[in-house]
């Protein structure tokens, strides 16, 4: 059995470390080293903050307009290692850029990067891969963002301040083209393609996956479903962003936030894994209540910010980032169980499509309220009930598509 799935599990291996750059390096850790660019760039505020605008629309654009005809024409890895190219472009366009248009440029081909070899192809990778324990899989390869939350900052400040933002860029640059060789070398579309199998357990019958993939979503299903994706990518985006200023503007130290980030961090890597391995085995309706009732919760905690209990704080952060998979392995997770074989890889592109939507839409919301109150706390009562509507749309899909499955099975 091992021998059977020894290539599978390098598949995920390398996945893993793809992720690990692609959403990990280039795209949850770009909070680390935004600051560096504003200072050695000599940027305004706002030419920072259009720079993350900027990375984001480009991903957008690409992952709705692009993927579709690329990844019909391109071999997968062929994709991923041009993507992973991308980012080390950016990151030393990143490092030896001098004036605003160059951060722009190296935004975009960021953007670039994130929106062809993101999540998507991953997903699209480990669902041809994996015939039992798909969830479980993209969970582990999602970690890799959240193993880059906690390595990448002390790494990348310790290079930049020790010895220059050149070489921590260079750095970032190296790791990328090393994965895009592992990538070339290993990666494969299919396990037909070097005559292998799909990863099989011989313990399926305790893998109690629901599997919907006989019946396709109609046209109007599918779009109430787009529309709670995108609500639950605005939510999730906007907390994950703002959490931060969120903390030092109620009086939080800047350095028990940046603990706090870091433990952060754990629990996002510890969530993605967890809310794979759920999935697999209680199927997606019951793993989208539980982790909800984690991010519900969490958004709730972080309402009370600064009250003076570090313990409070930490529960928080912890409970809101165990809920945060819902827009990584969560989103794999609801267009798989949304569609047939052959539709997985237009519902990933267009869920993905729909939490960059969201992102987009509510990123600048929360600090418009704060400017507006003073405080990001009402921001966090919006983000709560926006993902209170979100949970309530996905759970009534769920409903009726098990019905309607049932239907069509007698």
């Amino acid at each position: 059995m091992k021998n059977k799935n020894a290539y599978s599990i390098l598949i995920c291996a390398v996945s893993t470390l793809v992720l690990f750059c692609t959403l990990g390096l280039a795209t949850s850790t770009i909070s680390i080293y935004l600051p560096y660019i504003i200072s050695h760039g000599h940027l305004t505020s706002t030419q920072g903050s259009s720079i993350l605008s900027l990375r984001s629309l480009s991903s957008l654009i690409v992952i709705a307009v692009v993927v579709d005809i690329f990844y019909r024409k391109v071999k997968l890895r062929w994709v991923i290692a041009i993507a992973l190219l991308c980012d080390a472009a950016a990151f030393f366009t990143y490092g030896t850029a001098e004036y605003y248009w160059q951060y722009c440029f190296a935004a975009v081909l960021a953007g670039i990067g994130y929106g062809i070899g993101g999540i998507v192809p991953v997903s699209i990778l480990i669902n041809r891969w994996f015939k039992t324990n798909r969830s479980l899989a993209i969970g582990i390869c999602t970690a890799g963002s959240g193993v880059a939350t906690i390595i990448v900052p002390p790494i990348f400040v310790g290079l930049a301040e020790n010895i220059s933002l050149q070489a921590a860029f260079l750095g970032m640059m190296t790791m990328t083209i090393i994965v895009s060789v592992l990538c070339m070398l290993f990666v494969r579309d299919n396990p037909m393609d070097i005559g292998k199998q799909p990863f099989s357990s011989d313990k399926e019958e305790n893998i109690k996956k629901v599997n919907y993939s006989e019946t396709d979503l109609s046209r109007g299903s599918r779009w109430v479903v787009l529309l709670g994706v995108l609500l639950l990518g605005a939510a999730s985006h906007s907390a994950n962003q703002h959490v931060g200023v969120l903390y030092t503007s109620n009086g939080v130290s800047e350095t028990v936030v940046s603990m706090l980030i870091s433990i952060s961090g754990i629990a996002l890597t510890f969530g993605k894994m967890m809310c794979g391995y759920v999935d697999d085995r209680i199927g997606g309706r019951k793993t989208l209540l539980i982790f909800s009732g984690f991010f519900l919760a969490g958004l709730l905690l972080n309402c009370l910010a600064g009250g003076g209990y570090v313990w409070i704080d930490l529960i928080a952060v912890v409970i809101l980032n165990m809920g945060m998979p819902l827009t990584t392995v969560g989103t794999t997770m609801i267009a798989h169980d949304m569609s047939t074989e052959k539709t997985y890889a237009r519902m990933i592109k267009d869920c993905q499509s729909a939490t960059m939507v969201g992102a987009v839409l509510f990123t600048t919301v929360p600090g418009m309220i704060e400017d507006m109150t003073g405080s990001y706390v009402p921001a966090y009562y919006l983000l709560f009930a926006t993902a209170l509507i979100a949970s309530i749309i996905l759970q009534y899909t769920y409903y009726k598509r098990g019905k309607n499955v049932k239907k069509s099975q007698i």
